[in-house]
């Protein structure tokens, strides 16, 4: 998992071949904002969702096996919880059509903020629950950016 801000992307471009389309997509929006939905930016291997919902009290850990997330906060804050994969006891079996599988909560869980301007990239191995209220529900702007391994 990494965590900072859309200043020091350049730092991370290199990880992927697909990073640096994902990033300019972001901050493309940031210049011209796009509405809520889906983008396909390279097909299936590269595609954006722009989100605007209420964060909530409550969600479940997910991890995804074939994609990447790059979730970028345009506006407002929420928090997140981060744990490693490995280790944690799932609560259903593994999606291919949604690449998504959900699992039990861990007491090895850890805690960020994700605010305005900043991203949280999220592998395979990175099981993470986002959309938490801070302190009570409050609406936000997210970037979820899919990358295909």
């Amino acid at each position: 998992m990494i965590l900072d801000r859309i200043e020091n992307k350049d730092i991370y471009i290199k990880n992927h071949p697909l990073f640096a389309q994902a990033f300019a997509f972001i901050e493309e929006h940031l210049k011209n904002p796009r509405e809520a939905g889906k983008y396909e930016l390279v097909g299936k291997d590269l595609y954006a969702m722009v989100q605007c919902y209420d964060t909530k009290a409550d969600a479940r850990f997910e991890t995804h096996e074939r994609y990447i997330d790059i979730q970028f906060m345009v506006n407002g804050r929420e928090r997140v919880l981060w744990c490693e994969k490995e280790g944690m006891i799932p609560s259903c079996d593994y999606n291919p059509e949604k690449d998504a599988q959900f699992f039990a909560d861990s007491e090895n869980a850890v805690e960020f903020l994700l605010t305005s301007g900043r991203f949280a990239i999220f592998f395979p191995s990175d099981a993470h629950k986002p959309a938490l209220a801070v302190d009570s529900a409050e609406p936000v702007e997210k970037i979820v950016v899919k990358i295909l391994l």
